[in-house]
């Protein structure tokens, strides 16, 4: 019998390209898994993306400051901390003090006043917080830490909202949008002996 010498050759032909197939489409399925892959990367990316991103907030936070550079106590009433902010529409403004009597006597009511500021330092209108409790001496009354934790609605201790006053109008006031900072002073104290102060009044 005789073998033709092309024919090993024919025989190994055709079975490298049925490899070459074969090899061909293994590396389409892998392709195809890649691509999946690729593009669920590219959705989980783009939701992170719009995760980090944060909300735009309704407020804007404004510096709550002393009018003077000595930040004196006024009627044996000490400020602690605060935080003032008004809201982007300019319907709502929201002042939280803490606050501590250094007075020996107890405290039954202070009156906060916080004025409103233009970038002038101008005065555009007055908030008032009226605050009723027992005010012992040298005891911190706090409010909330911060204007972010008021924002996220943190639970502290009973009265961290007494500390506050928060002003809500139907309409936007120019005052509100033109607020740049506030600022605070003590208007009256009154004591559980029966004593009141009050700031002098201003001469002719």
């Amino acid at each position: 019998m005789c073998f033709s010498p092309t024919k090993p050759r024919a025989i190994f032909s055709r079975l490298a390209i049925k490899i070459v197939k074969r090899s061909c489409y293994g590396c389409k399925a892998v392709d195809a898994r890649h691509s999946i892959r690729r593009a669920q990367a590219t959705t989980k990316s783009a939701r992170d993306v719009r995760r980090s991103i944060p909300t735009p907030s309704a407020w804007r936070e404004i510096p709550l400051a002393s009018a003077t550079l000595d930040g004196d106590v006024q009627g044996q009433i000490q400020i602690l901390s605060g935080f003032a902010a008004v809201k982007r529409d300019a319907t709502a403004a929201i002042v939280c003090v803490s606050f501590k009597n250094l007075s020996a006597m107890t405290a039954r009511r202070v009156v906060f006043v916080f004025p409103l500021l233009d970038a002038r330092g101008n005065s555009l209108g007055d908030l008032t917080l009226d605050r009723n409790g027992e005010f012992s001496n040298n005891v911190a009354i706090a409010t909330y830490p911060s204007f972010a934790s008021w924002q996220q609605g943190t639970i502290g201790p009973r009265g961290y909202a007494d500390n506050c006053i928060q002003k809500t109008l139907p309409t936007a006031a120019v005052p509100l949008l033109q607020a740049h900072a506030a600022s605070y002073r003590v208007a009256r104290v009154e004591y559980d002996n029966g004593t009141v102060w009050a700031p002098p009044s201003p001469g002719p």
